[in-house]
């Protein structure tokens, strides 16, 4: 029985080395998060821990494969459970060795779903792949393919054949899929390579492309038939946090900056930028503008940013809505964020030009020198505020509830939904009702299990003239009551 070794880092903290804003200059080496050998015996994959996880994952494999890596020719998926994070970069590498038959074929990737019977394979539910590649028996007559699946489409709803050994039938292949989240939601995308292990590098057989569905959680390979055999005999998955520019958002302090890290090895060309926020958490009072600050200016810009061009702000800081805040230079060449030696560069956008709030809602878009429009991946650093922490002190108590009561009942239409949660609005539909007490009093009650813990604390808040929803509050804890959540 092999002995499994636990992973030096848990995928979580792979995830969020880069929110931990001590971004460390030099290279960033990558996690493992998952190795595995096939140095065990011939019973069944299915049930066996691989050799390094970061918990308790287990093989959940069709009867096809085994512990040592041999293959009993049959169709079926061998999976670990796996749900990738924003902000890192993955490399899945198999190895496949004397792959033998028809135009059948084994596949390695990232999917979504697990199930152990005969009837997956990657191409369809149970277990279908989202970002995956294909090696056949015999490609002489059908290619090899790097493959990308949805929900509607099936796991081969975009499929292209390699670029190189496309028509490779069979033999000895080193695989590889390349998942990148470092831009968030929406954003992610996976690049295709393959190599003879007696090839000295990779060769990218098909370039970076958006996922068509972000729904993974899952990851291994598949058989599509009983006519293909070989063996496996490598497998690992590592992570490794983005290295490049990003911005960065202080829970705390509420200051937006744009860092670019001594480890991007490269400077960041802008010629305009955009912050958006469809929850109006945005500042104008509080942004610090390239315009007037960072470009060449006369006497105010210090010409950090762009040392020949005059910027402009395009965002209405008269009436603003607290959803954008753009700028930038017309018709010059457009500035640079470098970077210097061993140090990062920073450049601060405003302290309090984020207005702090539960959600984390904001996009950053600019237009490089080349007018190419890019994104940067948005890092909130700090302590998270906790749902319910109306004040954003870390904690959820009594100075919360004083908030809640004293704005009960108030019309809050006219504020946008990240102001609104100020005044107690944590059902986001810009009033203080019932229904946000509900969800306060769930929430303090999470954070404060004690019995009795709420009713105490309602009664040391008490004022003089208790409002209605204190009287209210009291009367339903006393009953061991709750409000319906349906009342207005």
């Amino acid at each position: 029985m092999k002995t499994r070794k636990r992973a030096w880092t848990s995928l979580g903290v792979a995830a969020l080395a880069l929110a931990a804003l001590g971004h460390m200059a030099g290279s960033v080496s990558a996690a493992v998060i998952f190795s595995e050998d096939f140095g065990g015996t011939s019973a069944d994959l299915n049930g066996s821990a691989p050799d390094v996880a970061p918990g308790a994952e287990t093989w959940v494999a069709g009867a096809w494969l085994n512990q040592d890596g041999s293959i009993d020719p049959a169709r079926g998926t061998a999976t670990l459970a796996f749900t990738p994070e924003n902000g890192n970069i993955y490399t899945l590498d198999a190895s496949l060795t004397s792959v033998t038959g028809d135009n059948n074929w084994f596949g390695v990737g990232f999917a979504e779903g697990q199930d152990t019977s005969a009837s997956s394979r990657f191409t369809s539910p149970p277990v279908t792949g989202r970002a995956w590649m294909l090696f056949r028996g015999d490609a002489s007559s059908s290619a090899n393919q790097a493959l990308l699946g949805s929900t509607s489409g099936g796991g081969t709803d975009s499929a292209t054949d390699w670029t190189t050994y496309a028509n490779q039938s069979g033999g000895d292949m080193d695989l590889r899929v390349v998942l990148d989240t470092s831009f968030g939601a929406g954003n992610w995308t996976a690049t295709w390579y393959a190599k003879k292990p007696t090839d000295g590098n990779y060769f990218e057989i098909r370039p970076a492309t958006p996922l068509l569905d972000e729904a993974i959680n899952s990851v291994g390979f598949a058989s599509s038939n009983g006519t293909v055999d070989g063996n496996i005999t490598n497998f690992s998955l590592t992570a490794e946090p983005y290295a490049g520019p990003y911005v960065s958002v202080n829970q705390q302090t509420g200051e937006i900056k744009i860092v670019n890290p001594s480890t991007s090895g490269g400077v960041v060309d802008i010629q305009n930028y955009s912050i958006s926020s469809p929850n109006g958490q945005l500042d104008t009072s509080k942004w610090t503008t390239i315009t007037g600050n960072y470009d060449a200016t006369p006497v105010t810009g210090d010409g950090s940013v762009d040392s020949d061009d005059i910027w402009e702000v395009l965002t209405d800081t008269i009436t603003p809505t607290g959803e954008d805040l753009s700028e930038a230079q017309l018709g010059g060449n457009g500035g640079a964020i470098g970077y210097s030696g061993s140090s990062d560069t920073n450049v601060s956008l405003g302290v309090g030009a984020w207005v702090q709030g539960y959600n984390r809602d904001l996009l950053f878009e600019y237009v490089d020198t080349n007018g190419t429009l890019k994104t940067l991946p948005v890092v909130y650093a700090g302590v998270d505020t906790p749902f319910g922490d109306l004040n954003f002190d870390g904690a959820i108590d009594a100075s919360d509830w004083v908030i809640l009561r004293d704005a009960s009942q108030t019309d809050l239409t006219s504020l946008k939904p990240a102001k609104a949660y100020h005044f107690g609005d944590l059902d986001g539909d810009l009033d203080n009702d019932m229904r946000d007490f509900v969800l306060f009093k769930d929430a303090y009650e999470l954070a404060n299990p004690e019995e009795g813990a709420f009713a105490a604390m309602i009664a040391a808040s008490a004022v003089p003239e208790p409002s209605s929803l204190t009287l209210l509050a009291v009367s339903l804890t006393g009953l061991g009551m709750r409000p319906r959540k349906d009342a207005r």
